[in-house]
């Protein structure tokens, strides 16, 4: 009995110490795995965090690239490729990968960066890993993050625009007759109608608003007109910019459709063949502007119906969009005591100015070259040089009050039919004594071509550029009819346009009042001097906008 009972407890004893070792292992096991877990989470967060450290460097250089290059006003439609600074002496393309990228805090860390465009879209990739070295075949963890970004190319701004104006009623006499702009046309306030008539802004043969020289109609003028005027504003851009980024733009009010030809867009452009300029392109195509954008409007068909998008392909309505489009913009108006003390001129020491009538007539009535009349700062100037009937500007200059200018084609008994001009200047004309805009004084009246003298280094900083700032009214009634006036017109009252000439500049007006068929053709580079002269609107007459390159994060997604 006693040997039984010895060999049962021998069995459990045995069972038991089986138990507890499968016990121990297992626990072991566990033990094992969890550490092995923890490890990989552990590894993998640091792969995470090393994305995200990496995602952080880029987004923060990407973005500060876009605000440079949006406040260095080059580019009106768009960024080109670009290179990104990485900080580091690391300098990173558009659409390639970088090396990898050490992570000093983590001794074993590294990040690979890339960044590419889509439409107003910007995709970033970082992909962190720990590694003894960046070229180990061995990874022990690996992350990758991928950021999808909005980015906005900047403001809207006045001159931008071929024509800013403050308020238009169709047929009332803001925006009346015929008009063809060659780039973007921005209301602040009233209705655009579309219409084959002569109470709104035309939209039947050439007229209409375009997105290069070309306009709807290969047979228009405007491309040698604006040629003549601009010659090769940009070593690196045709005389006819394929892309004037062209948009219509309506703060409060409707785009009405009254006819079947809308006329928007741009068909025909020109090429360069054997060193000369041709056109029409044997490629060409319709260049729809931009869009037409509605702060708070739609596009509606002559029964008042809104527009379907999805059929109408010329038309882009889109209300209530990001603020970068600029339509908060209110008409930039001057401030009380224009033209304060700016640039003044001294009357009764200038020759330009004539003591009787109270007038600066360009060319000058009497004979001869009027030596430079300096402001009284002695930082600006004006001159006329009869023998090569030449106007010569340098800076702003401001006329005293009560003078007004006319530029009627007579020197003494000489007829001039173009004024030329040479240097970069404004003339600023009128007062402003009172917020009651009727007040306002000043006007300047455009009777005859005005021109570069040297077209091939007009509108850039070191050529050419004119132009006419007044609190009152400008009018523009070239004899003839046609002809060019190269110039950037701002009114703080009115600018009326008779006849049929080409404006090549922009034209900024409270209102503006159109008589015929005129053209107004923009060119990039009036951004770069209405902000060299500090034109009323630009930054350096209300300040810096602040956030220029808008940044609004869509999704981002890591794995």
């Amino acid at each position: 009995m006693r040997r039984r009972r010895d060999g049962f407890l021998l069995v459990t004893v045995l069972f038991v110490m089986v138990v507890v070792a499968i016990l121990a292992l297992g626990t072991s096991f566990t033990a094992l795995i969890d550490r092995q877990v923890a490890a990989r989470q552990r590894v993998g967060t640091e792969a995470h965090y090393l994305a995200q450290a990496g995602m952080d460097r880029l987004k923060t250089a990407l973005f500060l690239e876009l605000s440079d290059q949006a406040r260095s006003e080059l580019f009106v439609c768009g960024f080109p490729p670009f290179d990104v600074d990485l900080g580091g002496g690391v300098v990173l393309r558009e659409g390639d990968t970088s090396a990898p990228l050490p992570f000093e805090p983590v001794s074993n860390g590294w990040y690979v960066l890339s960044f590419e465009r889509s439409g107003g879209y910007y995709v970033l990739t970082s992909v962190g890993y720990l590694a003894p070295t960046r070229d180990a075949e061995q990874r022990s963890a690996q992350a990758t993050m991928q950021l999808v970004a909005a980015a906005g190319e900047r403001p809207s701004r006045v001159w931008d625009n071929a024509i800013f104006t403050q308020a238009l009623s169709s047929g009332s006499g803001s925006l009346t007759g015929t008009i063809a702009a060659y780039g973007s046309v921005h209301v602040v306030n009233g209705d655009v109608e579309l219409v084959d008539e002569e109470d709104g802004l035309a939209a039947s043969g050439s007229s209409g608003i375009y997105n290069n020289y070309a306009g709807r109609s290969t047979s228009t003028n405007v491309v040698s007109q604006a040629r003549s005027a601009l010659g090769l504003a940009r070593t690196d851009e045709q005389p006819n910019p394929r892309d004037l980024c062209s948009r219509l733009k309506i703060a409060r009010g409707d785009v009405r459709v009254r006819s079947n030809a809308v006329g928007i867009g741009a068909e025909g452009d020109t090429y360069l063949e054997d060193g000369k300029w041709v056109e029409p392109s044997p490629l060409a195509q319709v260049q729809s502007i931009k869009g037409v954008y509605l702060g708070s409007g739609d596009v509606l068909d002559q029964q008042g119906n809104p527009l379907s998008t999805a059929t109408q392909r010329e038309i882009f309505s889109r209300t209530g969009v990001s603020g970068y489009e600029g339509f908060d913009l209110g008409f930039p108006a001057l401030e009380v005591d224009f033209p304060h003390s700016l640039g003044m001129l001294d009357a009764l020491e200038c020759g330009l100015i004539d003591p009787i009538s109270n007038e600066m007539r360009l060319p000058p009535v009497a004979v001869g070259s009027v030596a430079p009349c300096f402001s009284r700062d002695g930082k600006s100037s004006i001159e006329w040089d009869e023998e090569g009937k030449v106007l010569r500007l340098d800076g702003v200059v401001s006329l005293p009050p009560g003078v007004n200018v006319s530029l009627q084609g007579r020197t003494g008994s000489s007829k001039i039919d173009v004024l030329e001009y040479e240097g970069i200047g404004a003339i600023m004309v009128g007062t402003k004594i009172s917020e009651d805009v009727a007040s306002n004084t000043g006007r300047v009246d455009v009777e005859m071509e005005i021109l570069p003298k040297d077209p091939t280094t007009n509108y850039r900083i070191g050529g050419s550029a004119l132009s006419f700032v007044t609190a009152g009214d400008i009018y523009v009634d070239v004899p003839g009819g046609g002809g060019t006036v190269s110039a950037l017109l701002y009114a703080d009252r009115r600018i009326d346009i008779q006849k049929q000439p080409t404006i090549v500049g922009s034209v900024v007006g409270r209102s503006v009042n159109v008589h015929n068929v005129p053209k107004v053709a923009f060119h990039p580079d009036v951004i770069d001097i209405a902000e060299f002269l500090c034109l009323p609107g630009t930054v350096c007459d209300i300040g810096d906008f602040g956030n220029r390159a808008p940044w609004s994060e869509v999704s981002v997604e890591t794995r």
